[in-house]
């Protein structure tokens, strides 16, 4: 989408923990999607429209908020099932506030669909983890 100019889509974060202190935000866009699903999921890429993560510090601790939007329902349906069998390589996953949630050690991963879109909080701490898992179920 870079090579034939079409703009991304604004997207909005979740908003961060209260105790939380900014690390970064910004965009991952399509390119680091298709390399982040691995070889063979091109397409699964292919009707991003856009995204915005945030990251926070929590004491030593990082928490990754991160929204995604598609061309169509059925573009996020296919980047999700996508994302789902590349989180499932950390283990089986179990449902909790909407969220199909993976953990391998401390770490943490929750992704859901929703009007579009995609959604994906990480972190390696639970209690961050659990409030912002509530707090996009609050929101949505």
């Amino acid at each position: 989408k870079y090579w034939t100019g079409e703009r991304p889509l604004s997207v909005a974060t979740a908003p961060g923990p209260p105790d939380g202190r900014a690390l970064r935000e910004g965009v991952l866009g399509e390119a680091f999607l298709r390399t982040w699903l691995g070889e063979g999921s091109e397409e699964a890429a292919a009707g991003w429209g856009g995204d915005a993560f945030r990251s926070f510090d929590l004491s030593g601790r990082t928490l990754l908020l991160w929204r995604s939007e598609w061309d169509s329902a059925t573009e996020a349906q296919e980047f999700s099932r996508a994302a789902e069998r590349r989180l499932l390589s950390l283990g089986p996953a179990t449902v909790r506030d909407g969220f199909l949630v993976f953990a391998r050690g401390d770490w943490r991963f929750g992704l859901r669909s929703h009007r579009g879109g995609v959604e994906l909080v990480s972190s390696d701490s639970r209690p961050a983890f659990e409030a912002a898992l509530r707090r996009a179920g609050a929101a949505s």
